[in-house]
């Protein structure tokens, strides 16, 4: 299995050779690189701007190594920045990460690890450092879960989170009133500005339609993991967040990288205003993300909130220091968001909050120690957790049932099983307060999504392999068991941090206004933990298979032929050569799996045969299955009528 679409590049110790020279050699020069010295800014105004491109993959940015037309105003930032290349956040999705974001806290230590909850009061957070040391504060967000309700707007003068139902949101719609608010500032004010927008967010065809029109002109190739895309229509979710509109993972792609632009035509509007003001050259700019996009990098999904590999925890780092001091250096230290803000602090002169986690990066480039050399975090949709650390990546089993996290997050329903599915009806929200039925056969996942939601013990090199495909911990059970007691102790540390700031009125009241800014975007109307109650039997049941689940890669590269004439058909192509071969030879490769595999996991390959028969039908060239058909009632001990 591809792991991304490009390649992200391999995580790295924070304990590089150039990093332990920094250290060595701090005592007998100032700094270490190209930047030399770092001068703190003195005299005039105080301008912090913190960036919050929701959703951000960075191979999806020129700067990351995409084409230069995505984010041309970013990467020019980029180029007077410190760009951070090995920079995870420390939570899949929006709430837990923004948190961390503002706090210096990891997700364990601020609580707010889900909607059920706000921050404590209790909790200094960076806006409100700011705002006591004399800052003006304005953020500027697209709510869902950056809304004030969740605590977020602590220290803030103005926090704008009023996402429309209907028409446009992100920086189309919140960016005029946060210039005419950097604007309305004196001249000589110390100003914090927060941005967040969406744009990158699904669904991915909400760009202005020139930007979507320029990138959709692109290239369109067929690709290895298109056929996921197929098997996506069996999801209602990923139905809701409009996947399956898509046939080509390059197609979804591009409109992925349409929303980025316009993320990025945004952020060049802010920066050309920094500029006009005044502001700019000594200014200290921040642009980052809360989390990646999964494509399809683990057969999961695409989307985010549930794994915890990279495609999901990868973000930009994208510093510019005042000045454009030390612009243009590329660190492979490892940083997370909860670096953010004591960098802010750092550069400004103000004091950190005693309960803050996270490290300056400016301390980080001058050469100074880090508190940590580990990045923790975890999935609280999974309550699964992770640790990085000298290169090597563990990640806890998921410890939520797995067909409860496919029944909440992804929702699947039967692809095509005639009378040899199992599939029995629950209960999931309908987009309004009404419910409606979906019908899955959970004991033996046709879809093999328990396959992707581990309930064992991970453990990758991440250098040699970046994709996170090779699980390590049997053949590694000594570093194992020395990454799960380091885990335990950092998540023991944070709990304490969390005990000495508990608030027990930290707790909210989903509002009607954000439950629907959330549905719009795909996410569930209830996403507390009143809904992982006690599971009934046959559920219980489900939790997992009696036996390994098998290889995949014969059924997948069937896939790939079958989808490659299914596009075909699809956009009016001639078909590839020897199509009614090819696609004899994907179904032999099915019925081949499916007498090799248990009793459990013969589901996966009958609704693919199912699928492939009609095809054939569809290209003119029906296919004579009685044999398969024959195998296959053998397979399944049918001795009824043939």
């Amino acid at each position: 299995m591809r792991t991304s679409p490009t390649n992200m590049g391999p995580l790295m110790s924070s304990r590089s050779p150039l990093s332990l020279a920094c250290a060595l050699l701090a005592v007998i020069v100032a700094g270490c690189g190209e930047g030399g010295d770092f001068q703190r800014p003195t005299g005039g105004p105080h301008t912090v701007v913190l960036v919050s491109l929701d959703t951000l993959r960075p191979d999806r940015l020129g700067v990351y190594g995409n084409g230069p037309e995505v984010s041309p105003n970013l990467d020019a930032l980029a180029a007077e920045s410190v760009v951070f290349e090995q920079a995870l956040a420390p939570a899949p999705w929006t709430l837990p990460s923004h948190m961390s974001m503002l706090t210096g806290l990891d997700p364990v230590a601020h609580g707010v690890r889900n909607a059920g909850y706000a921050l404590s009061r209790h909790v200094d957070t960076l806006a409100e450092v700011l705002q006591r040391a004399g800052f003006d504060t304005g953020a500027f967000t697209d709510g869902g879960f950056v809304s004030a309700e969740f605590g977020f707007d602590a220290g803030f003068d103005v926090y704008e989170d009023e996402r429309v139902n209907e028409g446009i949101n992100g920086f189309r719609r919140s960016l005029p009133n946060a210039i005419e608010w950097l604007a309305d500032a004196d001249s000589d004010d110390d100003v914090f500005l927060f941005l967040h927008t969406f744009d990158a967010h699904a669904p991915y065809d909400s760009p202005d339609p020139e930007i979507l029109e320029h990138f959709r002109a692109r290239p369109t190739p067929d690709g290895p993991d298109d056929h996921f895309l197929y098997q996506a229509q069996y999801m209602d979710q990923q139905v809701k967040m409009g996947v399956t509109g898509y046939g080509r993972m390059s197609a979804l792609l591009n409109d992925y990288d349409a929303g980025v632009h316009q993320a990025d035509v945004g952020l060049g509007q802010v920066l050309a205003k920094l500029r006009e003001l005044g502001r700019y050259e000594n200014a200290l700019i921040v642009v980052t993300s809360d989390h990646g996009e999964s494509f399809f990098d683990h057969g999961l999904h695409v989307g985010h909130g549930l794994g915890t590999t990279n495609d999901e925890l990868a973000i930009p780092m994208i510093v510019r220091f005042p000045g454009g001091q030390r612009g243009g250096e590329r660190r492979d230290d490892l940083v997370d968001l909860i670096d953010v803000a004591p960098t802010v602090l750092d550069v400004v002169g103000l004091e950190r909050p005693e309960a803050m986690q996270g490290d300056s990066m400016l301390a980080l480039l001058e050469g100074a120690r880090q508190q940590r050399d580990y990045i923790f975090g975890l999935s609280t949709n999974t309550e699964t957790y992770f640790l990085v650390r000298d290169g090597w990546k563990y990640i806890t089993p998921v410890a939520i049932a797995p067909i409860e996290v496919a029944r909440r997050h992804l929702r699947p329903e039967c692809p095509p099983l005639g009378n040899w599915g199992r599939c029995k009806p629950y209960r999931v929200d309908k987009g309004t307060d009404a419910e409606r039925e979906l019908r899955y056969d959970e004991q033996r996942d046709p879809l093999a999504i328990k396959d992707s939601l581990s309930t064992t013990e991970s453990l990758y090199h991440l250098q040699k392999d970046p994709g996170e495909t090779r699980n390590l911990t049997e053949r590694e059970d000594d570093r194992r068991k020395n990454m799960v007691i380091f885990l335990r102790q950092v998540e023991m540390s944070s709990a304490d941090v969390y005990d000495s700031l508990f608030d027990a009125e930290a707790e909210v009241g989903f509002n009607p206004h954000t439950n629907q800014q959330l549905k719009q975007m795909g996410y569930l109307a209830d996403p507390s933990q009143d809904a992982f109650k006690a599971l009934p039997k046959p559920m219980r049941d489900a939790l997992t298979t009696g036996s390994p689940p098998p290889d995949m890669g014969a059924l997948y590269a069937a896939d790939r032929t079958v989808h490659l004439v299914r596009m075909r058909l699809l956009t009016g192509e001639p078909l590839p050569p020897g199509t009614r071969q090819r696609l004899k030879q994907a179904g032999d490769a099915y019925v081949a799996w499916w007498g090799e595999a248990d009793e459990e996991f013969k589901l996966r390959a009958v609704w693919r045969l199912v699928s492939l028969y009609n095809l054939s039908v569809q290209a003119g060239s029906p296919l004579d299955w009685k044999d398969w058909l024959d195998q296959g009632l053998d397979l399944l001990g049918y001795e009824g009528p043939r």
